[in-house]
């Protein structure tokens, strides 16, 4: 993970995002104690959630999906690649899901194409109210 978050600094389209000018502003901003953030940070970062559902297999469930389903992913994702999200979209049972790729970011997309990610986002909730 650490080698594919990586990788999006090598490449010129993808648009980078200073993370921590964003969680000071955002700390600020949303008055969110910064202390709240990183610890959130470090946690997720460090928690055995990963390790333990790196062994599970969840694919075979995925066609009991039902419920609408929007996925945003970044082209140059290589952490949660597009191909992953097209085999999710694939797979799922729901007849309104819809898949959006952005051309300008990686793993981020929230920080990297906030228009992009508003707008989808804001659409499908208002769609399927």
């Amino acid at each position: 993970e650490k080698y594919a978050s990586q990788a999006e600094d090598y490449i010129d389209s993808v648009r980078q995002v200073k993370y921590l000018l964003l969680l000071l502003g955002n700390s600020v901003s949303e008055r969110v104690p910064l202390t709240s953030m990183l610890v959130n940070q470090l946690y997720s970062s460090n928690s055995g959630l990963n390790r333990e559902i790196s062994t599970k297999e969840f694919s075979s469930s995925l066609v009991k999906i039902t419920i609408p389903c929007l996925l945003l992913f970044g082209k140059y994702d290589f952490v949660c690649p597009p191909e992953l999200g097209r085999d999710f979209y694939t797979r799922i049972s729901s007849a309104n899901k819809k898949m959006v790729i952005s051309p300008l970011c990686g793993h981020n997309l929230m920080f990297q194409d906030k228009e992009l990610f508003t707008s989808e986002v804001v659409a499908f909730i208002e769609a399927n109210r």
